[in-house]
Parts: structure tokens; C-alpha cells; sequence
């Protein structure tokens, strides 16, 4: 949860027997955040290791999740941060550790699914909206870490995010906008 990936889907190993206690990998939409639960169940029986050695190489895309649509990166970011409430009293460390970082991983999320719902058609979102969205996010930081100050709306990007998709003639001109220009520009 600290927004430091040092995790992809390629390249794990881990005893097969833990694997399978967990029951493999937890079924979400697209198997979206599935990796993220499979490796906390996983190191809350030991820990992580990672060999400095570089052992493979990746590419990075503008959008690896591009094939999921906005309704199941919702849903599966619904499921992962109640799977984070069902563990957060099991020890204090995991408290802890939810209460330290929770917040930090929450603004990065809220940013990115933001950006992603004001690319997608409002026909197409079955009445999503960015400030729905980040009220269900001051929603999850209230459930997780009650005494916050977290504010979606603080992060100037997400402002605007909302700002274009309150606004059907912005929103509009936004879209004929992406289609010309395709590259990422909020930041």
C-alpha cells in the first residue's frame, strides 16, 4: 500500500503448499487487485523476499487494465478494500500498517480511476460519476482509518476530473478531445 510496485505478475515464487492453502489466486473482475490479496494472505504467514538480481525484464503500456471497463475496476477496488476490513483487526501490525499507508494508496487509486472514468462515455457507465466515485473513496478512508483528513479533492487533477465530468458540454468537449489526443496529460 505504499505505491512502490515492486510486484508483477510474472517472475513469483512461492511454496505450493501456502499457494494452495490460500486457495490460489481469490477470484475478483478481471482478477483485478486478486494479486494484491494473494500476497498480503501469503506474507501474513512469513515474508516477502525480492532478489536484487535483476531476473526478467517488462514492458510498460499507458494502460495495462485497458481491456477492463470502469464498472469492474470499481467492483474489484469495492472487493480488495473490503477484504482490507476483514483483516485489519486480525493483528496490530496489520492495523497498523493499514492506518500508516491505507490513506497514501487510497489518493493514488481515487486519481487514477478518476482519470479513467472521465475517459469513458457517461452512456456507457450506467450512472458513475467522478464525484459518485470519490464520495464511495472518503467513504473506504473513513471505514479503514476513521481519524483522516483525506480529501480526493485536494489532488488538482481530480479537481478537474470532477470539475469536466460535472459538466455535460466539458465532458463532451473532453471526449473529442481524447479521441484526437491520445497520450496521458492529467497529472
Amino acid at each position: 500500500m505504499q505505491n512502490r510496485f515492486d510486484l508483477f505478475g510474472t517472475g513469483f515464487m512461492l511454496r505450493s503448499e501456502d499457494y494452495d492453502r490460500e486457495g490460489g489466486i481469490p477470484f475478483y473482475p478481471n482478477l483485478l487487485f486478486a494479486d494484491f490479496q494473494l500476497w498480503m494472505e501469503v506474507t501474513k504467514k512469513g515474508y516477502k523476499a525480492t532478489a536484487e538480481k535483476e531476473s526478467f525484464s517488462y514492458r510498460l503500456h499507458h494502460s495495462t487494465t485497458k481491456s477492463s471497463s470502469d464498472l469492474k475496476m470499481q467492483e474489484a477496488f469495492g472487493q480488495f478494500i473490503a477484504y482490507l476490513q476483514s483483516i485489519q483487526q486480525q493483528s496490530p501490525e496489520i492495523d497498523e500498517a493499514i492506518k500508516k499507508y491505507f490513506i497514501g494508496f487510497l489518493g493514488a487509486y481515487s486519481k487514477g480511476l478518476s482519470h479513467r472514468l472521465i475517459r469513458t462515455p457517461v452512456k456507457e457507465r450506467r450512472g458513475l460519476t467522478v464525484d459518485k466515485f470519490l464520495q464511495q473513496s472518503r467513504s473506504y478512508a473513513d471505514q479503514l482509518v476513521p481519524e483522516n483528513n483525506y480529501d480526493p479533492y485536494a489532488i488538482k487533477s481530480v479537481k478537474l476530473a470532477a470539475l469536466i465530468d460535472r459538466n455535460l458540454l466539458l465532458n463532451r468537449l473532453y471526449q473529442l478531445f481524447r479521441k484526437i489526443y491520445k497520450r496521458p496529460f492529467l497529472k
